[in-house]
């Protein structure tokens, strides 16, 4: 092992289901996909039930004690509830670690399947709809020399002080990292942390590549739902949303699952 990744001191340890990542663990010039991720445990609940964490910090401290072995990076762990290295986890792409979530949640509660109550953005109708969680869909990654990244234009675009308008977009795949970075943000004002997320995954707008929350904070607001929409689409990882009509008014809509929903109990 090239690098100490366990923090702590190395008991017996009984590992659940091998998950496969869709994007894969940069480390050392080299990918690792697969992780054995361990059930959620009243330690957890103890070490993570301060409200005063953020979700980004809760997430990255909950995979540090969960993930048990990466194989070809890290051995299987002798005590279940070593820490593994916060860099390592923190660096992980946000869809990593969404999958992640999602196995943990279905190997602690036993449950496949989850209802999600959506308000109509329009009407404000509410409709239940179900997730069959062993059934998603679910975009990989397979560049290992490329970082994640998605190409879309956008509808109306940026234009800069030279009357230039700026439309083709790159994003990349967020990280933990980048979540953590925002988090004070998010805590307080949900429209400057969407902003904050956007300009840290843009890798270029037309011919612009130092994004900044000046201009997307000048992006049209029918441009921003279009980078949600598209991020969800087309980014890799476990599509964990569907498309609905709303059966009152007939608007089109995206429910998505919040994977921080999995937890919300243990941060009351």
């Amino acid at each position: 092992m090239p690098e100490k990744l366990l923090e702590g001191e190395a008991e017996s340890n009984e590992v659940n289901p091998m998950v496969t990542l869709p994007i894969g663990i940069r480390h050392g010039g080299n990918v690792y996909r697969e992780v054995l991720i361990d059930e959620m445990t009243g330690k957890d609940e103890e070490n993570l039930g301060d409200s005063k964490v953020g979700p980004a910090k809760f997430v990255t401290t909950l995979l540090q004690r969960t993930i048990q072995e990466i194989p070809g990076l890290l051995d299987p762990k002798e005590n279940r509830n070593t820490l593994v290295k916060e860099k390592l986890v923190s660096g992980m792409y946000t869809p990593d670690r969404d999958k992640l979530l999602l196995y943990m949640h279905m190997i602690t509660t036993g449950e496949t399947t989850m209802v999600v109550e959506h308000v109509c953005d329009r009407c404000g109708t509410i409709e239940a709809h179900e997730f069959d969680l062993e059934d998603l869909d679910e975009i990989t990654w397979d560049d290992d020399d490329k970082e994640p990244a998605i190409e879309f234009d956008l509808l109306k675009g940026y234009t800069d002080k030279e009357g230039i308008t700026h439309k083709s977009m790159v994003m990349v795949a967020a990280t933990g990292k980048v979540h953590t970075k925002i988090a004070g943000v998010a805590q307080t004002n949900s429209g400057k942390a969407a902003t904050a997320l956007i300009a840290n995954c843009t890798k270029r707008l037309g011919d612009l590549t130092n994004i900044d929350s000046e201009i997307v904070g000048n992006l049209s607001k029918v441009d921003r739902d279009l980078i949600s929409e598209k991020v969800l689409e087309l980014m890799p990882g476990v599509k964990m949303f569907k498309r609905h009509t709303c059966q009152k008014c007939r608007a089109k809509q995206i429910v998505v699952v919040d994977v921080n929903s999995f937890f919300v109990s243990t941060r009351r």
